[in-house]
């Protein structure tokens, strides 16, 4: 029995593999984890909190192109693209995008859904409040 203050239940993180890293949704914020190649465009591990994230921005991957989801936080531009040529801005290189790949649309999608209800959720909360 948990006789925490808060007593609401907490939801199991959630871990999507995506392409040259990890991204772990809890209740309350996402989790980015790379490998060691996935660093090598500049991107590093990221711990994002809900609570600064206005929009998620998501691509579908195509047989042509790596699809992604990206955190665009209270600091980082409202909107990235693929063929830009500042680095930080570019998806690959930007540390609150996560990369899926054609095999992995699958994992995309319940990713994307994953969010979108966790985004949902937290929002509820903080108008509550």
């Amino acid at each position: 029995m948990d006789f925490t203050k808060d007593s609401t239940p907490q939801q199991q993180p959630a871990t999507f593999k995506g392409y040259m890293a990890s991204l772990t949704l809890h209740h309350d914020r996402v989790d980015i984890t790379r490998k060691l190649i996935g660093k090598i465009g500049g991107a590093r591990n990221a711990t994002i909190h809900l609570a600064n994230v206005p929009k998620v921005q998501y691509q579908e991957p195509n047989r042509l192109t790596n699809g992604y989801i990206y955190f665009a936080d209270l600091t980082d531009p409202a909107r990235i693209t693929a063929w830009n040529t500042d680095t930080n801005k570019q998806v690959a290189g930007n540390s609150h995008a996560i990369m899926f790949t054609w095999q992995q649309r699958d994992t995309f999608a319940k990713a994307r859904n994953a969010i979108e209800a966790a985004v949902a959720r937290f929002a509820d909360r903080a108008t509550e409040k």
